[in-house]
């Protein structure tokens, strides 16, 4: 009877510790990085165009954009940003219709950031897109 209750007590206390384990979604950090992006199509630029960011990566993902990890769309200036990255490698992609030209566009290009291209922890970069 002594050994079954020591198993008990071991048995309760190992899934007593498990529950307590750390959760992991509490662990995200984000980075400090902001990365500027103008989207630019024969020195023009597109708002409400669709901006895709791909981490971790020097090659390009493709046209799907589930692939990629954020969106965002550019303002009416064709600006637009993303926040809270780290130094890396990503790549960008953006895809959609532009108005001026009536005509669907794409561009996509790597990007590298690194400490040294920063300023005020923030990188500004162009995106050509074209027909």
């Amino acid at each position: 009877m002594k050994n079954l209750a020591g198993i008990v007590i071991c048995v309760s206390l190992f899934f007593f510790l498990a529950a307590c384990g750390k959760d992991d979604s509490q662990k995200i950090v984000h980075g400090n990085v902001t990365l500027n992006v103008k989207v630019l199509h024969h020195n023009w630029t597109i708002h409400y165009l669709p901006v895709y960011l791909k981490s971790n990566t020097t090659e390009w993902p493709g046209r799907d954009s589930t692939l990629y990890d954020s969106m965002t769309e550019t303002t009416q200036n064709g600006r637009c940003q993303f926040n809270n990255l780290y130094p890396g490698n990503y790549y960008i992609y953006a895809s959609g219709y532009d108005p001026v030209v009536n005509n669907n566009v794409i561009g996509y290009m790597p990007v590298t950031i690194t400490n040294a291209g920063l300023t005020d922890n923030a990188m500004d970069i162009t995106l050509y897109v074209s027909e």
